[in-house]
Order: structure tokens, then C-alpha cells, then sequence
């Protein structure tokens, strides 16, 4: 979702080769619509800015009543993927509409409409969305005073741990009981093992071997998550048996984390996978000693996870690249430390963010038993879909050998020495 609307043509190209509705024709599909949400308001519709796969169109709702003023406008924001397995249109409105149930102090847009099939006029999902204030985070960060980043560092931390009061018994992905939303019933679905993708989604999720795991349970959560990805590879290909080393590697690793008791007592809460700058909407106030977070997106991002997952630290709020995926890539390429805060401004804005998140998050933050934890989960929600999905695959299976056999010698040299047990070490 954007903030603000650009000019952009539908060039033949662009068209053909996302297989986009030339944006004349899609327009006369919007008023067809708006027209019936709205039988008796003038309408204002306008292109905005086009993500990846999702189409956006603005529109201004004004009812024949009002007396002009723009105040008096109602504005929206129309979301409609052109195939239904671009945009996860469905865990998108879902999560939304949980989110406004469980944790409404968070500022998200609001779900006006939706219509989760293709029987409509766009002939394809859809929501209408509340157009939240603001600009992008991305775009305002270089600009905010430090006075700025300490408010920005408390406000992100208030949505961390919210998300992290919203608990389900199981992880996965939020969705309606009814897929026309009636009434206010939500469950938990197993997460999607999506296909491969180059230059644009070239085949639709495979819906493998849909097992639950047991509640509460991350041990099974992963056994059974590896277990689909090795379904799906083998029936796919069964010549992949000769390479089913990796995903029953990752489920012996989740049984040794288990086994040292890493994932006792950590429960399941709502996770936003995508909690960066270009998802954080903000209005900076005018004396540069204020800001305002107004805004946050890309709930198709939101999973249902163990605890330990929602507590990557956030790097990018104080090393200056609000564009980098700073909570996770220093996981995922296997490093088990990272750099340092590289100014005093930016040891201030870290202190700042570890004083208002508590010792809970930063020692599942920290701890390298959580951290190759949150590299695991990785690899069983995305799985392993190119070169570089297997390089960080083989680097984390090193760095968790190295983990624990260390462990494993130290509890053995415990144990002679005084009976202790190998789970202590989970503490």
C-alpha cells in the first residue's frame, strides 16, 4: 500500500508481461464496483503506484450530502491482485480484521469491503482499505533528527510487543471461518509452501499434505512443516529422494533444539515478518522533535509463530538503511554476532530500544540457540528455493553442529563432574 499516488502509465510491455488489465479497462471495472458499495456518492478514482504482483487504485468517496468540503471525502484505497496467488489477499484481510479485534492500538488500515472470490466486476479478490495519513518511513528516515529516532525506536517497540499479547494455540496463518466474513470467527491455517519464483510467480501454491500440528508444540511445528516441504519436493520429482538430506537435517536439528528444551514455555503469537521502514507509515511534526507512526502495512507478512521468532532485533532503526532487512539477514547468512552500533547516536537509539522492549525479547533476541531457532523457522516457512536458500542452508546446519557439540561436551564434562543433565543447557 502507498502513501501517496504517482502518475504511471500501462505501457504494452508492462501489460503483457505481468498480464495486467490496461488500466482503462480496469477503471471502468472500479466504477462498476464502487458504484455498487456506493450507490448514491460522486467518486474520484486514481492509478497509484503498482507493487510487485498487487494493483492499487485510489478513491475518493463523497456522498451527494456533503457540502464539498475535503474533509468531507472518504479516502480508500482498493487492493486487487490480478491472480489470487500473487498477493495473499486472503491472510491479508483476515489478519487486519484480528488485529483491529486483538491489538487495536495499533494504527492499521481499516477493511470497508472485500470480496475474497472472483464473482464481482473486477473478476478477481479484492478489499477496500481505509487510506492511511502519513508518508513512508523509507522515505521520511533520513530526514528524522535523533530526538525523532528515539520516539520512532519506543513507538516501534509498542508494536513489537503488542503483536506479541495477540496469542493463538497454534502457528500458522490467521484466516476467516467464513469467506464472506460473516460474523467475527478466525482460525489458524498451516502455512502455504509456495513455488518458486523468477522473474514473476510461475505456478500456483501447493496445497501438500495439509497437517496440523499440535497445539502450543514448536518441535511439531517444524517436523511437520519439513515433512510438507519433503512431500511436496518428492511429488514434484521423486528423483529429489536422493536429495531429502536437507529438509530431514532441519527436522534433526528442531528435534536436538528440543531436546535442550529451547522451545519450552514459549507459546505461539502474531508475528509481522515485514516490520520495516517501507511498511511503517509516520507524520513528523513540524518542530523536528516529534513523529507520529500512523501507519502500518503488509499484513500478508503476518504469520502466527513461536515467541522467539518475533524477536529479531530491529538493526535498521539504528544503522541508517532503513531499505535493508536489517532484524534478519545477519541470521539468515549465519552470523551468530552483529556489529556494533557505529555512533554514539546510534549506542543511544539501541539502548533506548532494549530499556523499552524488556528482558525477555533481548535475551531471545540474543541468545544463539534463539537465533538458529529463527533461522530454522525461516527455512521451514520459505523453504529452499534457489542457490542462496541453499548456501544459508548449509551455514546454519554448520554453525548449529558447532552449537551443539559444544553443548553437548559441555554437558558431558558437567555430568562427570556433577551429574547435571544435557536440557540445562536451555536455560
Amino acid at each position: 500500500m502507498s502513501a501517496h499516488p504517482t502518475q504511471e502509465r500501462s505501457t504494452p510491455t508492462s501489460t503483457i508481461f505481468h498480464r495486467q488489465t490496461p488500466f482503462t479497462e480496469h477503471r471502468a471495472q472500479v466504477e462498476v464496483l464502487c458504484n455498487s458499495l456506493w450507490p448514491a456518492s460522486r467518486l474520484v478514482i486514481e492509478r497509484l503506484h503498482r507493487g510487485a504482483y498487487s494493483g492499487m487504485v485510489g478513491i475518493k468517496v463523497r456522498s451527494e450530502e456533503s457540502s464539498g468540503n475535503p474533509g468531507d471525502e472518504e479516502q480508500l484505497i482498493l487492493r486487487a491482485p490480478k491472480h489470487a496467488w500473487e498477493v495473499d489477499l486472503r491472510t491479508e484481510v483476515a489478519t487486519l480484521l484480528y488485529v483491529r479485534q486483538h491489538a487495536a492500538d495499533i494504527p492499521i488500515p481499516h477493511i470497508k469491503a472485500f470480496d475474497l472470490t472472483d464473482n464481482n466486476p473486477l473478476n478477481s479478490l479484492y478489499s477496500v482499505q481505509t487510506r492511511l495519513p502519513g508518508m513512508s518511513l523509507r522515505e521520511v528516515y533520513p530526514k528524522l533528527s535523533h530526538n525523532q529516532n528515539i520516539i520512532l525506536v519506543k513507538e516501534v517497540c509498542k508494536i513489537i510487543l503488542g503483536l506479541q499479547t495477540v496469542t493463538q494455540p497454534f502457528p500458522g496463518l490467521i484466516q476467516l471461518k467464513s469467506s464472506d466474513g460473516a460474523g467475527s470467527g478466525f482460525s489458524v491455517r498451516p502455512i502455504d509452501l509456495k513455488s518458486t519464483f523468477a522473474t514473476g510467480l510461475t505456478e500456483r501454491p501447493q496445497e501438500i499434505l495439509k497437517w496440523e500440528p499440535k497445539a502450543d508444540d514448536a518441535y511439531d511445528f517444524f517436523t511437520v512443516q519439513f515433512g510438507r516441504w519433503l512431500a511436496q519436493e518428492l511429488l514434484r520429482d521423486p528423483r529429489r529422494i536422493a536429495y531429502r538430506d536437507y529438509q530431514t537435517r532441519f527436522m534433526e536439528a528442531a528435534r536436538q533444539m528440543n531436546g535442550m528444551g529451547f522451545f519450552e514455555g514459549q507459546g505461539n503469537c502474531l508475528c509481522h515478518l515485514g516490520l520495516y521502514a517501507r511498511n511503517i507509515l509516520v507524520l513528523p511534526g513540524d518542530e523536528h522533535d516529534t513523529v507520529q507512526v500512523t501507519g502500518v502495512l503488509g499484513w500478508d507478512s503476518a504469520v502466527v509463530a513461536p515467541k522467539f521468532v518475533s524477536c529479531a532485533m530491529p538493526w535498521w532503526l539504528w544503522q541508517c538503511d532503513p531499505d535493508e532487512n536489517g532484524s534478519t539477514w545477519e541470521e539468515l547468512d549465519g552470523a551468530l554476532t552483529s556489529e556494533e552500533p557505529n555512533s554514539p547516536q546510534a549506542l543511544e537509539l539501541m539502548i533506548t530500544f532494549a530499556e523499552a522492549i524488556g528482558d525477555d525479547f533481548m535475551t531471545s533476541a540474543f541468545k544463539p540457540q534463539f537465533r538458529l531457532a529463527r533461522q530454522l523457522f525461516r527455512f521451514a516457512v520459505g523453504g529452499l528455493q534457489c542457490k542462496e536458500d541453499y548456501i544459508a542452508a548449509d551455514k546454519f546446519l554448520r554453525n548449529w553442529k558447532e552449537f551443539f557439540d559444544g553443548l553437548t561436551k559441555e554437558a558431558e564434562g558437567e555430568g562427570i563432574e556433577g551429574g547435571s543433565e544435557t536440557g540445562s543447557f536451555g536455560s
